[in-house]
């Protein structure tokens, strides 16, 4: 835990509230391959759906959607798609 003075009185921050207001300072950079498999998961569809139109595999979806859990430090992926549109992100090809 690291200290940091607040208007002349000490204020406790750990390192994960830190790594955490950081983190929403910062736009994440996703693909938008990465944002249409998050969409499609948010909307329902399982990952062997989202493989079948996508023409990839399951795994594939599962691997990204488990990025963008841990680059969003989200638990689920309703959460990680509120956290991109309140903090924005880059988008890339």
């Amino acid at each position: 835990m690291t200290e940091y003075p607040a208007h002349g009185m000490a204020h406790h921050v750990t390192s994960q509230q830190l790594a955490l207001s950081l983190f929403h300072l910062m736009k994440l950079t996703i693909r938008a391959r990465e944002l249409e498999i998050l969409r499609k998961t948010v909307y329902g569809l399982s990952p062997k759906e989202i493989a079948a139109e996508l023409q990839i595999t399951a795994e594939e979806v599962e691997r990204s959607l488990k990025g963008l859990m841990k680059s969003t430090q989200s638990k689920e992926p309703m959460q990680a798609m509120q956290i991109l549109a309140k903090n924005g992100f880059q988008l890339l090809d």
